[in-house]
């Protein structure tokens, strides 16, 4: 049997799950040292990754100092991949918690990812003389994630622009309720029409002496390029060691060779560009040195 001690928290799945807020907590923390709950942690069979209970978890590490006498009960579950774990997840999420509609889309739109992965890992499974598929991959996620979700087709594309687009302060309110998606969503395109107005110029007129607030408005939007390019890396690297500990083995290798080479594909652009920016800046200098002159 699975020792409790042997069950292994991953960061990218838990990342899957809405935080409790303080007061949900604190009910979960009192449930459980009155013994109003015994329900069950959950893991997947021979990797020991917790898939559900992850509050419950974390309360017997803290309220009750790991006590082994007082661990959860433990189910191990089967799953073919780290795929089929988030697609359970996900509809685990969407079944027991109440949620609202930018962090149901939230999940619909991972879900849908993931169920792509696992039909395209299929498909090559077919091996050759298979009947192909053309019309697998054809999928109107925007649609499909609208109709499963009860709300309108638009209300989940502009959500999934926030997602792809909007800064992580601005997606964390979306999924509290504290902005509305219509709301986030006009918020990122104004941040848009902003970096492109900030960004453009007219090619006829280059050999003119740009005006300081122009200088102002291309160094500021360069700046930010540099910073989101150092988030990207970040974030891959994040994702790099996340597969690592999750994938199993016989995807690892693939896994790794493909994180590492959007990881070096991503230091390579911030290499080429960041010269860019210093001979912009000079050139601005100069600029404006000749404007006082």
């Amino acid at each position: 049997m699975l020792s409790i001690c042997d069950v292994v928290v991953d960061p990218e799945l838990e990342s899957l799950l809405r935080p409790l807020n303080q007061d949900e907590s604190n009910k979960l923390t009192t449930s459980i040292l009155r013994g109003w709950t015994d329900e069950s942690i959950k893991v997947w069979l021979g990797h020991n990754l917790l898939v559900d209970g992850h509050n419950r978890f974390k309360v017997w590490q803290t309220a009750l100092h790991s006590d082994p006498d007082n661990a959860p009960n433990i189910v191990e579950l089967p799953f073919e991949s780290i795929e089929d774990v988030k697609v359970w997840m996900v509809d685990n999420q969407l079944q027991r918690r109440n949620l609202n509609p930018a962090e149901v889309i939230q999940l619909m739109l991972l879900q849908s990812g993931e169920l792509q992965k696992i039909a395209r890992r299929n498909l090559t499974r077919g091996g050759p003389g298979s009947e192909p598929c053309t019309n697998l991959y054809k999928v109107d996620v925007i649609a499909d994630v609208a109709k499963k979700s009860g709300v309108g087709r638009t209300t989940v594309a502009h959500a999934k622009k926030v997602f792809d687009k909007g800064t992580p302060k601005l997606k964390q309110q979306m999924l509290a309720g504290e902005t509305s998606i219509h709301a986030a969503y006009n918020e990122v395109k104004q941040a848009e029409q902003e970096e492109a107005e900030a960004t453009s110029f007219d090619v006829d007129s280059f050999d003119s002496v740009p005006t300081p607030s122009a200088n102002e408005a291309a160094k500021k939007s360069l700046d930010k390029a540099i910073g989101e390019l150092k988030r990207v890396i970040e974030s891959l690297e994040g994702l790099h060691g996340a597969f690592i500990r999750s994938l199993d083995k016989s995807n690892t290798q693939k896994a790794v060779a493909n994180f590492r080479y959007l990881e070096n594909s991503a230091r390579r652009l911030h290499e080429e560009i960041t010269p860019c920016v210093k001979t912009m800046r000079e050139i601005s200098k100069a600029w404006n040195e000749q404007r006082k002159g």
